[in-house]
């Protein structure tokens, strides 16, 4: 019994160590976010957040988005890049009186990455949604 511990202990020691690696290399920006707000599944509330950015694993970007107690991890539908600038945000899109996080662009690395937004009722026309674009700062 002792063994096992002592081996669950231990990987979950060099796991925590990798983790940390990976972590080393990420590109990290914050934010503020006025509104609650959809990242996913997952309902973040008003206040500050950080997002690192791990090295892409599989050519798969990853986002991981930590804050007011909780953590999501995030895979965009789409990445694009664009052209380098000083410019990054966070776009937010009201869905029948909900946010969710639509995009988010990081002008320093140049990358713009999407994310999945339900779409809007069928009463609700298209001229009411609104977008709501949050300035992102670097680390």
């Amino acid at each position: 019994m002792q063994t096992s511990l002592a081996r669950i202990i231990a990987f979950a020691t060099i796991t925590a160590a990798a983790g940390a690696g990976l972590m080393q290399g990420a590109q990290r920006v914050s934010f503020d976010l006025p509104v609650a707000a959809y990242w996913g599944q997952t309902l973040l509330g008003p206040g500050h957040y950080k997002i690192s950015l791990p090295e892409s694993i599989g050519g798969v970007p990853q986002l991981i988005v930590r804050g007011a107690g909780k953590a999501v991890y995030e895979l965009p539908m789409l990445r694009t890049t664009d052209s380098i600038s000083d410019s990054s945000y966070l776009k937010l899109r009201n869905v029948d009186g909900n946010y969710f996080v639509r995009e988010l662009s990081i002008g320093p690395n140049g990358q713009t990455f999407e994310f999945h937004t339900p779409k809007a009722g069928r009463h609700q026309q298209i001229s009411e949604r609104i977008d709501l674009n949050l300035p992102v700062v670097g680390r």
